[in-house]
C-alpha cells in the first residue's frame, strides 16, 4: 500500500514513536543465562586486568542488514516499564510497537517488538525500512533516541536528525536545559529545528486513533504473530483512511 502510494513522493518529516500493546497473556519466561567456566564475578577487575566489552545492540546494528537487525529483536509477550508525560512509570504487559509516521498522519512502517524493548533499539532498523519505502528529509525523535550510533546512523541515509537532549541523570544538564528553554522564552526566539520538532505529535495522534478506533486497544488474540496480525490490520485500514484525506478529487 505504501509502495504504490507513496512512490516518487518526497516526504519531508519522518516522525518516530513507539506506543504500548496491552495483551491477554502471561509474560514469557526469560531463558537462564548460561554458566561458563572461569567466568569471574561481577566487580573491579584486577589490576592490570582488561577486560573485553560487548557491543551494544544499537552498535551491533549499524554493521547488520535489516533481515540481521529483525531477527535479533525481541518477539515474545513481556513486561515493559516507561516514564509517562507526567512523571510517573507505569508497566504493562504485552508488547510495543514502534511506528514511522510521514507528514499528513501516514504510517509508513511499523515493528512491534516485546514490551521491554527500548525505542532507541529500534531507531537503526525502522529507519532503515521506512528508507527503503520513501524519501525523506528530517528524522524527528524525543530524547529516548539520543544516541550517538542514532544520529550516525540517521546522516548516513542523508537525514537530518531532530532529536530532542536527554540530560539522562546529569543535573547541571537538567538546569542548563531549563535555563536556555526559559532564556528562549523570554526573548521570543524560536528556532527552525524547534518548529520542525512540534511536526512530531502527529505520530501521537496516530497511535492515539489506533488504538481508539482501530482495534488497537481490544486484543482477543494470543502469542506475537496473531496479535501482530491485529494490529496490522487496524493499522492497514488506518493507513487506508489517512491516505483518503490526502487525495484531491478531480474537477
Amino acid at each position: 500500500l505504501i509502495a504504490r502510494t507513496m512512490d516518487g513522493h518526497l516526504v519531508e518529516h519522518i516522525s518516530r514513536d513507539a506506543t504500548v500493546i496491552e495483551a491477554r497473556e502471561k509474560p514469557a519466561a526469560k531463558p537462564k543465562a548460561e554458566k561458563q567456566k572461569g567466568r569471574r564475578k561481577r566487580g573491579r577487575p584486577r589490576k592490570g586486568e582488561e577486560r573485553a566489552k560487548e557491543p551494544t545492540r544499537l552498535e551491533r546494528q549499524l554493521t547488520m542488514s535489516l533481515p540481521q537487525m529483525l531477527a535479533d529483536l525481541p518477539r515474545p509477550c513481556d513486561v515493559g516499564t516507561k516514564r509517562n508525560a507526567k512523571g510517573h512509570t507505569t508497566s504493562w504487559i504485552g508488547y510495543r510497537l514502534h511506528v514511522d509516521t510521514a507528514d499528513g498522519g501516514v504510517p509508513i512502517s511499523c515493528i512491534m517488538t516485546s514490551a521491554s524493548t527500548h525505542d532507541s533499539q529500534m531507531a537503526i532498523p525502522l529507519g532503515t525500512l521506512t528508507a527503503e519505502r520513501v524519501e525523506s528529509l528530517y528524522d524527528l525523535m524525543d530524547a529516548a533516541y539520543d544516541s550517538i550510533e542514532i544520529w550516525t546512523h540517521s546522516f548516513a541515509l542523508g537525514h537530518k536528525p531532530i532529536i530532542d537532549v536527554n540530560p539522562r541523570s546529569s543535573i547541571e544538564m537538567q538546569e542548563a536545559l531549563k535555563r536556555e528553554k526559559k532564556a528562549r522564552r523570554n526573548l521570543g526566539l524560536v528556532f527552525p529545528e524547534e518548529r520542525r520538532y512540534g511536526v512530531r505529535t502527529g505520530s501521537e495522534r496516530i497511535n492515539g486513533q489506533l488504538k481508539d478506533e482501530f482495534g488497537g486497544r481490544h486484543l482477543r488474540v494470543r502469542g506475537h504473530d496473531k496479535v501482530l496480525a491485529h494490529i496490522m490490520f487496524g493499522m492497514t485500514v488506518l493507513t487506508v483512511s489517512q491516505l483518503m484525506h490526502l487525495i484531491v478529487p478531480p474537477i
